[in-house]
């Protein structure tokens, strides 16, 4: 029998700084943890995990009506 397991958070912010600048920022973290089986019973099962996170960042200017300027950042670390 398989046993999945998972957990998750995600935090979110949204931020009028003025009537032409805002803010948006993310935050997200992911852990799986799975109980593989083995096809032959005597060896047991693969305990097998995966674990992700994520973060964006992004301000947006309103320069003119005809004119937006925005900066975005995303980071996604690698674990080994």
């Amino acid at each position: 029998m398989r046993e999945l397991n998972a957990d998750q958070i995600t935090v979110r912010l949204d931020q009028t700084l003025s009537a032409g600048t805002r803010l948006f920022g993310r935050y997200s973290w992911h852990d799986q943890r799975l109980e593989d089986p083995n096809q032959y019973p005597a060896l047991g099962s693969a305990p097998l995990r995966t674990r992700g996170q994520n973060l964006v960042l992004s301000m947006t200017n309103t320069l003119s009506s005809a004119l937006l300027h925005e900066v975005r950042f995303s980071y996604l670390p690698a674990t080994v």
